[in-house]
């Protein structure tokens, strides 16, 4: 993701353009994980989502880019994200996935590929692995 936003702040800085650091936060519990009462266990998550886009946001106070963040809770991350790139007019959405390479394709995650496809504006991936 600090790759990704790095990008982000980078490309914004060079346009003048605004940056929304957006956090999708599944409020459904992943299968294997702890148990936990559920309104604790969506807190503490939201939590971790915050903290992490506070500290990608302080990256871009040396280019001077104005970068809002936002976490949103929903069953469907994807969808979310759309709707918020759609409510806000987005011009590029920078997607930081882990990419593979196997039988002369790309493998991406199914979050990134239904993005990708579903999205009303260009979307730049970016490789994290």
């Amino acid at each position: 993701a600090r790759r990704a936003a790095e990008l982000a702040f980078a490309m914004a800085a060079a346009c003048g353009a605004e940056v929304l650091l957006l956090q999708a936060v599944d409020p459904t519990p992943a299968w294997g994980s702890r148990q936990e009462e559920p309104q604790r266990r969506l807190a503490r998550q939201k939590a971790l989502a915050r903290d992490g886009l506070d500290a990608l946001r302080k990256l871009a106070a040396p280019l001077g880019v104005s970068v809002a963040t936002r976490v949103v809770v929903a069953d469907d991350p994807v969808a979310a994200i759309l709707r918020v790139a759609s409510a806000r007019h987005a011009d590029l959405l920078v997607l930081g996935s882990a990419v593979g390479v196997g039988t002369g394709r790309l493998a991406l995650g199914q979050r990134a590929e239904r993005l990708m496809r579903e999205a009303e504006c260009p979307v730049l991936l970016f490789n994290v692995s």
